[in-house]
């Protein structure tokens, strides 16, 4: 019988510091998710005169999301609500959830907050950021004497 022998290897141990180190910065940059919540996908286009936004959200209720403006920063949530009786379904398979989430986003100068407006059709937050009115300054012919 032959015995199996791991060898070990030096870079090992710093490859793991490495990819722990990595870990710990996505969780620093992203913050950590909490039980139950997910991560919705968003898209974020500009044009001339607004942000438009898109989260990736199918199945859910519009009137469980929940939009807040405090601070200079946008939040973007959806809590399920919850529902006090036992399930009497006994799933063989259950491969989906409507889970929580919460997406915060820091908004710039130029957006207007008091004309935010979202909608939501086909599993898909549409959120409209209007950028403020730039005031051009007059012109003025000056005359030559």
């Amino acid at each position: 019988m032959t015995q199996t022998k791991f060898i070990n290897r030096p870079y090992g141990n710093r490859f793991n510091g490495v990819f722990n180190s990595l870990l710990a910065d996505m969780e620093r940059s992203f913050g950590q998710l909490q039980p139950q919540q997910t991560l919705v996908p968003v898209n974020i286009a500009e044009t001339a005169d607004a942000y438009h936004m898109e989260l990736l959200a199918p199945g859910r209720n519009k009137t469980l999301f929940s939009l807040q403006v405090e601070e200079g920063n946008l939040t973007i949530s959806y809590k399920t609500p919850e529902s006090g009786q036992a399930q009497e379904i006994t799933y063989s398979r259950k491969e989906f959830s409507l889970a929580d989430f919460s997406r915060s986003f820091f908004l710039d100068d130029k957006v207007d907050t008091e004309k935010i407006q979202a909608k939501y059709e086909d599993g898909i937050l549409k959120v409209l950021l209007p950028k403020k009115a730039v005031v051009q300054p007059a012109q003025k012919q000056i005359p030559i004497l």
